[in-house]
């Protein structure tokens, strides 16, 4: 049993022993194929076949310090400037805006260019 070449296409459907039957080569590194042994999606490394968007042993899926889990994104409210590590909020007032300071850091300024905002 061998895999053609050729665009991206949906994953074979295989099973474990169907897989292991697999001739593969060089060129046939990242192939994904769909374990219908395991129901997981699985990647050829060039020396084995990996599982591929799940979590590694000993881990647990990706959450974020908010508790959600799965497709996690930011959410508005999630986060505020005091928590970026780059910017210093110190002395911003209504109306501040950021600048780029000759440190590296992300400023609060109220004036520029000798006139004010």
């Amino acid at each position: 049993m061998s895999l053609t070449k050729g665009a991206l296409i949906q994953p074979q459907g295989l099973t474990t022993t169907e897989r292991d039957l697999l001739t593969l080569s060089g060129g046939d590194i990242g192939r994904l194929i769909y374990n219908e042994t395991t129901s997981k999606l699985q990647q050829w490394t060039g020396s084995a076949w990996v599982d591929v968007l799940t979590s590694t042993a000993g881990s647990t899926p990706v959450s974020s310090v908010f508790g959600r889990t799965g497709a996690v994104v930011a959410t508005e409210g999630d986060y505020d400037l005091d928590e970026l590590g780059d910017v210093s909020v110190t002395g911003a007032a209504v109306g501040s805006m950021l600048e780029l300071g000759s440190g590296g850091q992300w400023v609060a300024v109220t004036e520029i260019l000798g006139g004010t905002y």
